[in-house]
């Protein structure tokens, strides 16, 4: 059976690892992980996770500035 497709955002968080040199063995195991995500907001709720130096990396990635990627993602979790 073919894998999921990943959603934009974890595609995005899966290149956010890369960048940062995380190894191949990490970031499967993170993909296998956002695969299972219902919808995008759940994945990009999960960047509550994601360290200050790859959060920065991903909301560069979504044009965004961290201090929204951080609210955003806060308010994610609250209502998720």
């Amino acid at each position: 059976m073919p894998k999921k497709p990943l959603n934009h955002i974890a595609t995005l968080i899966s290149e956010v690892y890369q960048e940062a040199g995380l190894d191949k063995e990490y970031i499967e195991g993170k993909k296998a992980i956002m695969r299972g995500h219902e919808s995008k907001y759940e994945t990009l709720a999960s960047a509550i996770n994601l360290d200050a130096s790859n959060r920065k990396r991903l909301a560069v990635k979504l044009g965004i500035s961290s201090l929204h990627l951080d609210v955003t993602v806060k308010v994610l979790n609250h209502h998720c």
